[in-house]
């Protein structure tokens, strides 16, 4: 291949900045780094388009992907690249023009958290030459529901950067520490820490009124800044990831920061989740809204540390790395190739 082009739904270009200042660990990054240290050059689309092709994006709804982007592609592409989104829907419309047979650069995608509905992203979905998953449930979903091929539609375990420095700073054993905003079950996990007498730290977009009196909260309405939630992190006992969608991933930056930094998880149970904490030994699964089944396990891991975080860092340098998503997307960029393809 001769180069790659990448894009996705977020501002790539600070991401790589905060990630050069160690302000953000490089599995934020889509494995670009990876590809980069393999000598593979990586084209990264603009984060933000003209007024014109915003409006156009804004218009569609996304069912054509962004359109900026996709145009930035379009005018630098040359024959033996590869276009890779790290999103389901930036390139959607590479995707529909695959489809219809009118562009011959393949396409690479990630879809993550979930699969998105309607008959335009369906289509795109179905025309990417290869697909990423970070959900094996996600993956068997595609297959099935979308006819995907098995072959090209590849489970890429995304797990973090074990080389970031803020994860090898001293941390303490102090509270119950949930940082995650997205899709989360507030509400069953205060209900379980008003009957524990146990520290904690939870954030959330608005100011929590009915919290116990020994939590402390984290009101940001906003994009916590990250070293601000790390910083909490390594005060966890637990970590605490309760979340009420279980029709996607959600939780896994969080989790991979739990796994990083050798703390135990209590997480609601999802099909979507492939770290099995319990037979990993890291943490425990609580069913959707049960209360009491998270009293009994946060009250489980918050005595002194019994070598379940650090079974949990165990299996991320072993199983559930950066590194392991790299080596996948790889073989999904190879496998986009003329090459690949006729290997198949």
């Amino acid at each position: 291949m001769s180069r790659v082009l990448f894009g996705t739904n977020y501002p790539m270009r600070v991401a790589e900045q905060l990630v050069a200042e160690e302000r953000y660990p490089s599995q934020h990054l889509w494995g670009v780094p990876g590809l980069r240290a393999r000598g593979i050059d990586v084209h990264v689309v603009a984060d933000a388009a003209g007024p014109a092709a915003q409006r156009m994006t804004g218009w569609s709804r996304l069912r054509l992907g962004d359109i900026g982007k996709q145009r930035e592609v379009l005018r630098v592409w040359r024959p033996g690249d590869i276009a890779y989104a790290a999103d389901p829907v930036s390139f959607a419309g590479l995707g529909l023009l695959r489809a219809a047979r009118l562009w011959p650069g393949p396409v690479v995608a990630v879809v993550h958290p979930g699969i998105p509905r309607g008959r335009l992203w369906s289509r795109a979905l179905r025309a990417y030459d290869v697909v990423l998953t970070l959900s094996q449930a996600v993956r068997e979903r595609l297959i099935t529901e979308l006819g995907r091929d098995r072959e090209t539609t590849l489970h890429a375990p995304w797990g973090p950067d074990l080389t970031f420095g803020p994860y090898a700073e001293p941390s303490s054993h102090e509270a119950v520490v949930a940082t995650g905003k997205t899709a989360r079950d507030t509400r069953t996990l205060l209900a379980a820490l008003g009957e524990l007498d146990a520290p904690a730290i939870v954030h959330s977009r608005a100011a929590l009124d009915d919290a116990p009196p020994q939590v402390e909260v984290r009101a940001h309405a906003g994009v916590t800044p990250y070293l601000d939630a790390l910083a909490d992190l390594r005060r966890a006992a637990v970590v605490a990831i309760p979340f009420t969608a279980q029709d996607k991933l959600v939780g896994l930056s969080e989790l991979n920061d739990a796994l990083a930094l050798g703390k135990p998880v209590v997480m609601t149970r999802s099909p979507h989740c492939d770290v099995d904490l319990e037979r990993i030994g890291c943490g425990a699964f609580v069913e959707p809204g049960d209360v009491s089944g998270w009293v009994a396990a946060l009250r489980r891991f918050l005595p002194l540390a019994d070598g379940s975080g650090e079974r949990g860092r165990r299996f991320a340098e072993d199983h559930w790395s950066s590194t392991t998503f790299d080596a996948q997307l790889e073989r999904a960029l190879e496998l986009s190739t003329p090459r690949g393809r006729a290997a198949r």
